[in-house]
């Protein structure tokens, strides 16, 4: 009985300790899978809590820094302006005192030796009679006074009184300078402020998933050729060509004019022009399954606002592109992706309202843009071209998405005040004389009038009264073969684009010749066309080109001279050196003496060109015109003159370059340092030719052949002992980075300058007319 009670207990025990261990293993392992699970979810967690943490200090981090790169960098400027200012004027001031010291005592000395020579032993030698001295025009107005015992102290504190309002003069206008750059790093350093509130979480605020009520009508052209290489894998924007970029927003090698088309959606319009070039649906349901792709992904990766993608012009751009194209690409899209859409728009929208009441007029403390125009000082962190569309684009914004109607008017009076102050109220061009710039506005300010007229709305007045300021405008500045010429930096623009505006504008009425505000005049006869730029630089010195005297010749449908027009290419590595290089007299068809500008570049340059025009029509109907630029007087005493003179079938042109020396300037002109800069003095007369013509020259060295593609071309000849040569060029009229030729005429200037002119005749003469 007891063993059956010990076998029974003893079996009883190995089943309680298996069903024990196992048990107790299973709630082992389930409670190691647990405790496994929550380190595996709490790592997860811990890690994404601390890069997000680690992300937000970083982005408040770079924005301290940025904020206080700013801070420091303007400060430094301040003081280096400061002291370069300082320097300048007591090296001025003493100058003048010089100056006036020496003449006083000329004028004293001659007036001495006169008056003692006319002297009677009647009178003390120490009492001479009274007489006035002969001062020079500054000074007479100041200094009339009677030699007498009394006249020494007297002319003295005159003469400190006339110094010390001279120096206030100078004074009070660096003072205004340096109050309108105080202001523009106001708005900088505002801007750099405002980055703290939009790295928020909840940032953009705006979370409206309505659709737009209107839409504005697309009018721009795109590039097939572009599209089609978009579908393919290839990336071919703004001058750089990437296959496959990787990733696709953001490549490495991507310069930022490859990354603000990207960005940007400008690509929509070259797929939508490769999608209605032909008639096959295969490819419109291509075009428009790509651009849904991209754009889903986009919203995805940059919804919420970043430094790099988020920039004021890029949001611009971004919303325009969208509003323009919606149309085409949304009915790709489903409700969800359609709603989160439709807040994406709203919410760049309201961003960009934002940024433009940031840098509108009324933060000025000056009250107008015309002060600052005129010192060539922008005031804000925009300049005033991307100001003025980005006001339009405010205007657009709130049509489209049914906007309250107070907002809409406050941004009609800052679009009317910037109107006011950036286009001529008299003969209507853009006062920074870049013909497409003025071509893009004008196709902005029309988006917008027909929004009004969808909207039932009155437009302003001030942006009808622009459009048709701005219409006469446009047609003399384009070119034979329909674009608008390459002048001040400017990029063709299709000749299609500019014939669609001028159809909308409807204004009728004769092509103008001549624009003392916009600093071009006009020569038109047959199929030919010669621009010439007669700007002195003076309105924004800034932004202007030192090219007085430049000239384009065009014939038919061909361009021959150009300019080298490279600052409207925004390239990363090139923008800068460029820009400053395309605003060169060099990088224009003109003459320059011994490699110097016409007149100075930058804000503070201090030497400008006057220029006159003179225009005469001939007997047989040719027109001619003479004009004449002072820009190298202050360094050679010299003023240049160009005669132009165009056939009446406008297939020759005939000019002439003549050096004289001014010889009101005769004080300064037999100095020995004029004279030791005019030996040797060499002389460049330079003639860019577009990239479609092809440059021969010949044997003799005084002619070349310029041949157009599969049409006649022109025979350039020059008359003279000059060296004609064919150089290397760039050219950045058409978008992009082109190698091109330019004839140079070069040589020394005689040494009979000084008893008669220096001429430079040369010629362009179409082949069938010889």
């Amino acid at each position: 009985m007891s063993s059956s009670y010990e076998t029974f207990f003893r079996s009883f025990a190995r089943a309680f300790r298996y069903v024990f261990r196992h048990v107790f293993r299973s709630f082992a392992r389930a409670f190691r899978h647990v405790f496994f699970f929550f380190a595996v979810a709490f790592r997860h967690v811990f890690r994404h809590v601390f890069r997000s943490f680690a992300r937000a200090f970083r982005h408040v981090f770079r924005s301290f820094a940025r904020a206080f790169r700013y801070v420091f960098r303007h400060v430094f400027f301040f003081l280096a302006v400061g002291l370069r200012s300082g320097l300048s004027l007591f090296l001025g001031l003493f100058l003048r005192f010089y100056r006036a010291a020496l003449s006083l005592l000329s004028s004293l000395f001659s007036s001495l030796f006169s008056s003692f020579s006319r002297l009677s032993f009647r009178f003390p030698p120490r009492f001479p009679p009274r007489f006035s001295p002969s001062f020079s025009p500054r000074f007479s107005r100041l200094f009339w006074l009677r030699f007498s015992p009394r006249f020494s102290p007297m002319f003295f504190a005159l003469f400190l009184l006339h110094t010390i309002s001279l120096f206030f003069r100078s004074t009070l206008t660096r003072f205004r300078l340096l109050l309108l750059l105080l202001l523009e790093q106001r708005h900088r350093f505002l801007y750099a402020l405002y980055h703290l509130f939009f790295l928020l979480p909840f940032y953009p605020l705006d979370s409206r998933k309505d659709a737009p009520r209107l839409l504005p009508s697309f009018s721009g052209i795109g590039d097939k050729y572009k599209g089609e290489l978009l579908l393919s894998g290839i990336c071919d924007w703004g001058g750089q060509r990437l296959s496959r970029p990787h990733p696709f927003w953001s490549p490495i090698s991507a310069s930022s004019s490859w990354l603000s088309y990207c960005h940007g959606f400008s690509w929509l319009s070259d797929l939508r022009a490769y999608a209605s070039s032909s008639p096959s649906s295969d490819k419109q349901l291509l075009a428009v399954r790509f651009a849904h792709e991209r754009l889903s992904d986009w919203l995805l990766r940059h919804e919420h606002w970043s430094w790099e993608f988020w920039q004021p012009d890029l949001v611009r751009i971004r919303l325009t592109t969208l509003l323009y194209h919606y149309d085409w690409y949304s009915p790709a899209f489903s409700d969800h992706s359609r709603a989160r859409l439709h807040r994406a728009l709203y919410a760049h929208y309201r961003h960009l309202r934002r940024l433009s009441r940031l840098c509108n007029n009324r933060n000025n403390l000056l009250g107008s843009n015309r002060l600052s125009n005129s010192l060539g000082v922008s005031i804000g962190f925009a300049s005033s071209e991307e100001r003025l569309l980005r006001l339009i684009a405010c205007v657009i914004g709130g049509l489209c998405f049914g906007d309250s109607r107070g907002r809409l008017r406050s941004d009609e009076r800052s679009l009317c005040r910037e109107l006011d102050s950036q286009v001529s109220s008299g003969d209507g061009f853009w006062f920074g004389r870049k013909a497409d710039s003025h071509l893009g506005i004008m196709l902005s300010l029309l988006e917008a009038k027909s929004l009004y007229g969808l909207a039932q709305f009155l437009p302003p007045e001030c942006l009808l009264s622009a459009l048709d300021r701005m219409t006469p405008a446009l047609k003399m500045l384009r070119s034979s073969d329909g674009g608008v010429t390459t002048l001040q930096g400017s990029l063709e623009s299709d000749s299609r684009l500019v014939s669609r505006v001028l159809s909308r504008v409807q204004v009728r009425g004769r092509t103008p010749l001549s624009s003392r505000t916009g600093g071009i005049e006009r020569m038109e006869s047959g199929k030919g066309v010669v621009l010439i730029d007669s700007g002195s630089g003076v309105i924004l010195p800034s932004a202007f080109h030192a090219s007085p005297g430049a000239f384009e010749f065009s014939y038919g449908k061909d361009r021959i001279v150009v300019s080298c027009s490279l600052s409207g290419l925004r390239s990363s590595v090139f923008y800068g050196t460029v820009s400053r290089f395309s605003r060169t007299s060099a990088a224009h068809s003109m003459l320059c003496l011994g490699d110097r500008n016409a007149f100075s570049l930058g804000r503070f340059g201090t030497r400008r060109a006057r220029v006159s025009v003179e225009r005469v029509l001939g007997e047989s109907g040719q027109p001619s015109l003479s004009l004449r630029h002072d820009g190298y007087r202050d360094i050679f005493g010299l003023t240049i003159s160009r005669d132009f003179h165009l056939s009446s079938s406008g297939s020759c042109l005939f000019g002439q370059d003549r050096i004289s020396t001014d010889f009101s300037y005769s004080r300064h002109i037999f100095s020995p340092i004029f004279l030791s800069r005019l030996v040797n003095l060499r002389f460049a007369l330079r003639f860019h030719i577009h990239p479609s013509v092809r440059v021969f020259l010949l044997r003799n060295s005084r002619e070349a052949i310029l041949k157009p593609d599969n049409r006649p071309g022109f025979r350039f000849r020059s008359s003279g002992a000059f060296d004609l040569s064919v150089s290397e060029s760039l050219y950045g009229g058409g978008g992009d980075f082109l190698s091109t030729r330019q004839l140079v005429l070069s040589g020394e200037i005689s040494s009979s300058i000084f008893e008669e002119d220096f001429l430079l005749p040369w010629r362009f003469e179409h082949e069938t007319d010889e």
